[in-house]
């Protein structure tokens, strides 16, 4: 999806974000949601729009993600911060899938911040 007119931002790790787009280091591991989690730090090699710099949680057993937090490198011309949280989970059909997005735009004409939550549950095979 796209924010004002700038380029789709694109999960970092992905094969449509381009194997080489991004500088990923491991910094050692964490406990999320109970559970042994790595810590990978990315970051762009180039900082342009629809680029993202931050952190991955993965869990080591399964290679399966299970917390995401990233700041946009270049926002949106109208926004002078913007922040994207993704939190993973076993979902009810027993796979791992996501669970909450949180985004927070601090947008100066406005001089707010403003915060957009979404929960998904209930997921279920077709």
């Amino acid at each position: 999806h796209r924010f004002g007119g700038n380029p789709k931002y694109l999960y970092p790790l992905s094969k449509a974000a381009g194997g080489d787009a991004y500088h990923c280091r491991f910094e050692g591991t964490e406990t999320v949601d109970g559970r042994t989690a790595v810590r990978i730090r990315f970051s762009p090699r180039e900082p342009v729009a629809g680029k993202l710099s931050g952190w991955l949680w993965v869990d080591p057993l399964t290679c399966e993600p299970m917390r995401f937090e990233a700041l946009a490198v270049k926002p949106p011309n109208f926004v002078d911060r913007l922040k994207i949280s993704v939190q993973y989970a076993s979902a009810e059909n027993s796979a791992n899938q996501i669970r909450r997005v949180q985004t927070e735009a601090r947008i100066p004409i406005l001089n707010r911040v403003r915060k957009v939550e979404v929960e998904f549950s209930d997921y279920r095979p077709r």
